[in-house]
Formats: C-alpha cells, structure tokens, sequence
C-alpha cells in the first residue's frame, strides 16, 4: 500500500488517488476526461528522438459489448514521446480492454539509450484515466484522453541505475 500511495503522489494528477482504493463500476457511465494540466494541449505529439520505440506485430481485441463507448477510446496502438524536451520516443498498444482495465505493451527508446519494450497491465482510474505497472521493469504507466484525440502519458520509474522520476508526454493514435 505504501508503494501505491508513492506512485499516487508521484504522479501528483487529479483522480489518481482513487489507483489506492477499490473500484467501483457504478462510475462508468459518468466518466469524463481527466483533468491533466491545461498547458499540455499545446505539445504536439512529436519526438526529438532520432531512435524510434518499436512494438512487434500485435493483434488489437475489439472491446467487448459491455465496454461503454466512453472507455473505447483507449483501444489501439499510440505513438509519441515522453521526457524533458520530447526526447524519448514511446509506442504503446492497448490490446485488450473490459470495464475494469486490460494489457497491451509499452516500448521506448531515446537517444541516450537502445529500444526497449515491456508487457502491460493496467486498471481503469476514476476520472477516465487507465494506469498500470510494466512487467519487469519499476515503471508505472499512466493515460489519459486529451480534448484533440491525443493520450496523456504520465510515465513514473524508480529504478536505481537509471532514476528516471517521473516523466509526462503526449501520444497519437497510430492508424
């Protein structure tokens, strides 16, 4: 528990407190997008990277009939970057999703490090956020709907040889 309210803290984004406590469905119909701060509308999803993040060949799982539509958005594969000046490059697909969460995997790469890439779990977060840990590494990967179509990422790692803290980025839907 203590580790969950770290990560809540780390994050320091409205409604993530609520990763702490036990879900509850009845929320689903009244879902709306989170409230991340109001300047991150203005990145472009872009990378300064000169190495791309890479994910392999994945299949997308339609989501089922009891997914409402609100929660659909998080289906498919997204590319951006996350870091200080855009500098890393992140790929992530959203393979899997119910009411409750889904998986898919993460990847990224920048210029100070190779491509990487891990298998993820994630929950869905009261104010219309998913979040979850990736397998194998420190790291907790958050989402969250922006008003033009783009996620929201919120990237938090603590992982002694390369402290990464937290990080935000900005990914679109790769079509």
């Amino acid at each position: 528990m203590a580790g969950a309210r770290r990560r809540c803290l780390l994050l320091g984004l409205p409604g993530l407190a609520a990763a702490c406590s036990t879900g509850d469905d009845s929320r689903l119909d009244r879902l709306e997008p989170g409230r991340w701060p109001p300047h991150w509308e203005a990145f472009a999803a872009e990378t300064t990277s000169r190495r791309t993040a890479a994910l392999p060949p994945l299949r997308i799982e339609p989501p089922g009939a009891d997914v409402p539509a609100a929660l659909r958005v998080f289906s498919g594969r997204w590319h951006g970057w996350g870091g200080i000046n855009r500098s890393q490059s992140v790929a992530i697909a959203v393979t899997a999703l119910d009411v409750r969460g889904g998986r898919g995997m993460v990847a990224r790469a920048s210029d100070s490090f190779a491509p990487r890439a891990w298998a993820w779990r994630f929950r869905l977060l009261e104010g219309f956020q998913i979040t979850g840990l990736l397998a194998g590494a420190p790291a907790q990967v958050t989402l969250a709907p922006r008003p033009d179509g783009a996620m929201d990422l919120a990237w938090t790692e603590d992982d002694p040889e390369f402290n990464l803290g937290q990080a935000e980025g900005v990914l679109t839907r790769v079509v």
